[in-house]
């Protein structure tokens, strides 16, 4: 029934009252209590006729000032009804859509706590909530949206068997190279996750890496040993080229030692007097230029059989030619006098006691 107001100065047709009670009915049977899908929709259809009576009140109210100049009581009867019609109305739509939001957020945190149960104990990994929360996008109503989850969770655990198939067949590639090469698979369970072609890739190429390292870790060591071998055939070569070398320097001086033979040195009380002539006794005589000799070979002292200068303490060491040694000190083998300037004969220098010239 559609409202009806005229006037003319004063009220002379009105059904406001019929059509405020026929109104009020509007509100009586509306349902606030929503749990179906058809209490949504009629809750919407609620909303509407709510929206459609303040629309009839507000065209009314304008029909009449058009006819009176003053209506204060209709407007305010109208006012009140305007805003107790828009009060339900808002209040009715925050409710619908409050309860819609948290049968939303239900269905779908349903939707993910069962895709979980599915999941949980299984090597691959959880899929993405999102697609849980996409499936019920555009859907009207509730009953869609709980049928759009379904489907997602269906096509899941249809892809986890999939998953499952490919995850055992690469772990058994995974295992099979493995107890050829330990060590190489530290991350075998997230391989075998991926695509079989993959991880035959990786297989593949980790095995090849494991024998290039290999192989240049043996070169390396047979490189050393090799280096080492020659290293030690080396010093044993040199050590036997210096031991024929001292060899064949000894058998020189021998022999060189056997040619110039000297004679036993006489006690200096066997001597006549002008032998034991100091240098500064000696005349001043041009001596001829000694014979050359043989240029020995240098080798060390403990090797030379030297003959051996007696004389007493604080005398002077003269050689046979007459002339004064030279003396040249060596480290741990005592002291060796060489005539340099005569004969160059070498003498091993010891003093004699007392008790031996007796």
């Amino acid at each position: 029934m559609a409202l009806v107001i005229r006037i003319t100065g004063e009220i002379t047709e009105s059904n406001f009252s019929e059509y405020e009670v026929m109104t009020q009915k509007i509100i009586d049977r509306i349902n606030t209590d929503l749990v179906t899908d058809q209490d949504f929709a009629n809750a919407k259809e609620d909303i509407k006729a709510c929206k459609d009576v303040e629309n009839q009140l507000t065209q009314a109210q304008q029909d009449a000032t058009i006819s009176m100049e003053d209506v204060s009581k209709m407007f305010t009867s109208i006012a009140k009804s305007q805003d107790k019609f828009r009060k339900t109305r808002l209040d009715l739509a925050s409710k619908v859509k409050a309860e819609e939001t948290k049968r939303k957020n239900q269905i779908v945190d349903d939707g993910i706590a069962r895709l979980k149960r599915i999941f949980t104990g299984n090597p691959v990994g959880m899929p993405d909530n999102d697609q849980v929360r996409a499936a019920i996008k555009g859907k009207r109503s509730l009953a869609k949206m709980e049928e759009a989850v379904d489907a997602v969770i269906d096509e899941q655990e249809a892809a986890l068997a999939v998953l499952l198939e490919t995850f055992n067949t690469n772990l058994a590639l995974i295992n099979a190279s493995e107890a050829q090469y330990p060590g190489l698979y530290p991350d075998k369970n997230t391989l075998a996750s991926s695509a079989t072609e993959l991880v035959e890739s990786k297989i593949e190429s980790r095995v090849n890496s494991f024998k290039l390292a290999e192989k240049e870790k043996a070169e390396k060591a047979e490189a050393e040993r090799k280096a080492e071998e020659e290293a030690d055939a080396k010093e044993a070569a040199e050590a036997e080229v210096k031991a024929a070398q001292e060899a064949e320097a000894e058998q020189v001086f021998e022999e060189s030692v056997a040619e110039t033979e000297t004679p036993a040195i006489p006690k200096p009380s066997e001597l006549p007097a002008a032998e034991l002539q100091t240098p500064s006794d000696l005349p001043e005589t041009d001596f001829p230029s000694p014979p050359s000799m043989p240029e020995l070979p240098s080798i060390p002292v403990s090797m030379a059989p030297l003959k051996q200068a007696v004389a007493q303490k604080g005398e002077t060491w003269h050689c046979l030619c007459g002339l004064p040694l030279d003396t040249v000190e060596i480290d741990g083998f005592g002291t060796i006098r060489t005539c340099y300037a005569g004969c160059g004969r070498n003498w091993q220098i010891r003093e004699i006691s007392d008790s031996e010239l007796m």
